[in-house]
């Protein structure tokens, strides 16, 4: 093999590193810091090596992907480096439970909380004020948008505002960990998971029993499900029984990152955003209505959201390389 034809597989430091996304550092980060905020769990935790393994996974393969994309450059290997830490999220997700786990539950005083602020438990009630099939079907196509959502996130800077493709996806990644940084230090599990193991005569005027350390013990903790059958219902509930544990309730992440998609389609496609607007409203509803989510958790979704958009997009600005704010390819 001549030198020439050896070069164009062994790419140089430099240009590896010149290949690296902004969206690439952010997994690094988080990885790196959920490694060592993992060490001060280790003793505690049940699985600590398989979590430590997942993460060294990850970033192996957003290294691979960066290789790959540097000795070959083109549309595809672009495509799968964007698509991989969003697929990445449904990782994620549930592995918050199992730093939450391990700190006392807070559910009542988010409980309390509502009670308080409302002077009734909406997670509760909502369902039971709009009753019926109609109601149901609307909030659950409004909750399982949220995936659509995730995905026009990718596809529509991809169609119409390719120069915007990793400013968004940094935005949209960098906006998961920072939601997901949280939940590791709040353990709040929800209505749906609270409500369904606490006494049922509490659930509407309270008070709310602290519970300590019951999620950890009982990780498969069942949930108040909506009991309207429907086809939307039916994959919210199939998409909640492969992926929802009980923790990541406040802030609503469901609220905040649809959120900050409805910021970025203002932005990339007006079409987008007012196409999707109504499924956005229902969505921001329906984490209440399903008991995903206390009142309070959506008012907090949307005040994180302003916060994380601005700070992140800023972010962006300032520290992405030239080369990656001209988007080549």
């Amino acid at each position: 093999m001549n030198i020439k034809a050896r070069n164009k597989y062994l790419p140089t430091l430099s240009d590896f590193f010149d290949s690296i996304w902004l969206a690439d550092w952010a997994t690094i980060v988080y990885s790196t810091f959920t490694a060592v905020v993992l060490l001060f769990f280790w003793c505690q935790s049940e699985s600590p090596w398989d979590i430590l393994f997942t993460r060294l996974g990850i970033v192996a393969v957003v290294f691979l992907l960066i290789y790959i994309y540097t000795v070959w450059p083109n549309k595809w290997t672009r495509i799968l480096r964007i698509a991989f830490p969003l697929a990445m999220l449904g990782v994620w997700y549930p592995d918050t439970f199992e730093f939450a786990r391990l700190l006392p539950n807070l559910d009542h005083v988010f409980a309390t909380a509502d009670l308080k602020l409302f002077g009734c438990e909406p997670a509760y009630e909502m369902s039971r004020w709009l009753d019926g099939v109609v109601w149901s079907e609307l909030f659950n196509a409004g909750y399982f948008a949220y995936y659509l959502m995730i995905a026009l996130g990718a596809l529509v800077p991809l169609i119409w505002r390719d120069e915007e493709t990793l400013r968004t996806l940094f935005i949209v990644v960098a906006g998961f960990y920072a939601y997901y940084i949280i939940y590791l230090f709040l353990p709040v599990a929800g209505p749906q998971f609270y409500f369904a193991v606490i006494d049922p005569s509490l659930i509407a005027h309270g008070p709310f029993p602290a519970l300590g350390d019951f999620f950890n013990q009982n990780p498969d903790s069942a949930v108040i499900g909506n009991t309207t059958e429907g086809f939307f219902q039916s994959l919210v509930a199939a998409a909640q029984e492969g992926g929802e544990r009980p923790v990541a309730a406040f802030p609503s992440s469901h609220v905040g990152m649809s959120t900050i998609l409805m910021f970025l389609f203002w932005r990339l496609k007006r079409g987008v955003f007012f196409t999707m607007l109504p499924l956005y409203l229902l969505l921001c509803g329906a984490t209440v209505y399903i008991g995903a989510h206390y009142l309070i958790d959506v008012f907090a979704g949307w005040a994180t959201a302003i916060i994380f958009f601005y700070v992140l997009d800023k972010l962006y600005i300032k520290l992405a390389p030239r080369d990656e704010k001209n988007n080549p390819l």
